[in-house]
């Protein structure tokens, strides 16, 4: 693969990952409005707990 294959390769993984950061982030706040537990998504969110 040469550079700008490489560069458009990344390019969408970015775009991907953050369309699933906007939904996750949409389900984690529609979860918390309606008082559901939300750590199952925090947990898809952060993996590994790094942010707590």
């Amino acid at each position: 693969m040469n550079t700008p294959e490489l560069i458009d390769l990344h390019k969408r993984q970015l775009t991907e990952a953050e369309a699933l950061a906007d939904a996750l982030g949409i389900e984690w706040e529609q979860g918390a409005r309606s008082g559901a537990d939300v750590s199952e998504i925090e947990d898809r969110i952060d993996p590994h707990g790094q942010s707590r």
